[in-house]
């Protein structure tokens, strides 16, 4: 592994129907918890730098900037990078329930700007988020 990353897997993903519900079963570093209301609302999950906040990421399209979320099978991607303005201020990748954690870098829309380990899939859907934002 290189100094700009650490890969971390969420073993569970859980399904509820509210914040306090959320907590609950987010405070297991390996779960993320999915609010959903008719439609997924927020993600809920331990900050994978390990400094042990939960971080609450918003879904809805509804309630301002929000993140993407991609469902395949038993597994979530969230698009973009979740970039944390707050407590530690880690910057990392959710991508089919694996983690790449940068520490303190940016990251572009260059393949080479991105972890070595990350597939070819994510490096594609990235350049597309990246032209949608830009």
């Amino acid at each position: 592994m290189t100094q700009h990353e650490q890969i971390r897997f969420y073993d569970s993903i859980s399904v509820v129907r509210d914040q306090a519900a959320a907590r609950a079963a987010a405070t297991s570093n390996a779960c993320i918890a999915i609010i959903e209301r008719g439609v997924p609302r927020w993600a809920v999950f331990r900050c994978p730098d390990g400094c042990g906040e939960l971080v609450s990421v918003n879904l809805d399209s509804r309630a301002g900037p929000h993140w993407r979320l991609v469902r395949e099978r038993d597994t979530i991607t969230l698009i973009p990078s979740v970039w944390r303005e707050s407590g530690c201020r880690s910057h990392f990748i959710i991508w089919k329930n694996r983690v790449w954690l940068s520490r303190g870098q940016r990251w572009g829309d260059k393949e080479e700007d991105l972890p070595e380990e990350i597939d070819r899939a994510l490096f594609l859907d990235w350049c597309r988020d990246a032209r949608r934002r830009g």
